[in-house]
């Protein structure tokens, strides 16, 4: 398995560096979980409570902090970047919770139901670009987003699931046409640490953006209905129907949503078969192709009555 970048830092380097940083002692310095991309380490400082993430790349960082501009959703402030120990940093509040993978399928269902309404209701303005933090003009269509998450090839793809990428591949781009150009704010790495939820179930902290795109609603919906098997309470909610129901969601958002949602799982996992192969991780590569062939042969879902 791939190291994350910064794991060759030890922690009393990095407790070092945040002192001679703030000329003062901070308090409650500890590793906390983090990402594949990034090390994140919390502490306090006077009466602030905060992180510090450490990463190879500095453009993530660049995405989160205009993220955090998103004022009605729970996005963390940045208050510092930079360079320093050998890496890209980032110094942000701390938010507090526990992981939507984590929670019991009430609190899931809770936040999601506030959640996904949430990111569907952001004003991105009139800018038709896919890649809502470049330039406006630059970056592709949403299909083509589609599209391009969904290219194999023999240095991509493990040779044993191979074939189905293939078909994979062949379903996606007869499928994408079916696919509107939407610009609703997409999330698009949802789960997977990413998502915190206060004792109540509320939504209290939102992260990673590098994934994010302006496109189709359901492309977020699609992502926690593909991993939910993998995290027990997902696992027990009913989430197609509960998702697809919300009431802000009328007839025109919802055409031709089963195929949409259908295409938009497939992408998904054929780009985590990708991941995987990449990673070396050959349990949940083949875990992955599991329940791609598991939604195959199901085909897409029915909208509810």
């Amino acid at each position: 398995m791939t190291r994350r970048p910064a794991d060759e830092v030890s922690l009393e380097v990095i407790e070092q560096w945040l002192t001679g940083t703030y000329q003062q002692p901070v308090e409650n310095f500890a590793p906390l979980p983090g990402g594949f991309w990034t090390n994140a380490y919390g502490y306090r400082l006077g009466d602030q409570d905060l992180v510090l993430r450490l990463n190879h790349l500095s453009e993530s960082f660049g995405i989160d902090v205009l993220a955090a501009e998103f004022s009605h959703l729970p996005v963390p402030k940045i208050f510092a970047r930079g360079f320093a120990l050998g890496h890209h940093f980032a110094i942000s509040q701390r938010l507090f919770g526990r992981f939507l993978e984590d929670v019991e399928a009430a609190q899931a269902q809770s936040a999601l139901g506030e959640l996904l309404p949430a990111l569907r209701a952001t004003d991105l303005g009139r800018a038709r670009s896919v890649n809502w933090y470049l330039p406006e003009g630059v970056g592709p269509s949403w299909q083509q987003w589609i599209r391009e998450g969904a290219v194999i090839g023999p240095d991509l793809i493990d040779a044993s699931v191979a074939s189905l990428a293939k078909t994979l591949n062949k379903t996606i781009n007869q499928l994408t046409p079916a696919c509107p150009e939407r610009r609703d704010l997409v999330h698009g790495d949802l789960l997977h640490g990413n998502v915190l939820v206060d004792e109540q179930g509320g939504l209290s902290g939102l992260f990673s953006w590098k994934c994010s795109a302006r496109g189709d609603f359901l492309y977020d919906i699609a992502w926690c209905t593909f991993w939910a098997p993998w995290h027990a309470a997902l696992q027990t909610l009913d989430l197609w129907p509960l998702l697809i129901g919300a009431a802000d969601l009328d007839s025109h958002a919802l055409e031709n949503a089963s195929e949409r949602h259908h295409c938009y799982q497939l992408q998904i996992g054929l780009t985590h078969l990708r991941w995987y192969t990449w990673v070396d991780d050959a349990v949940n590569l083949q875990k992955a192709a599991h329940r791609l062939e598991e939604i195959l042969e199901r085909g897409p879902l029915s909208l509810p009555r």
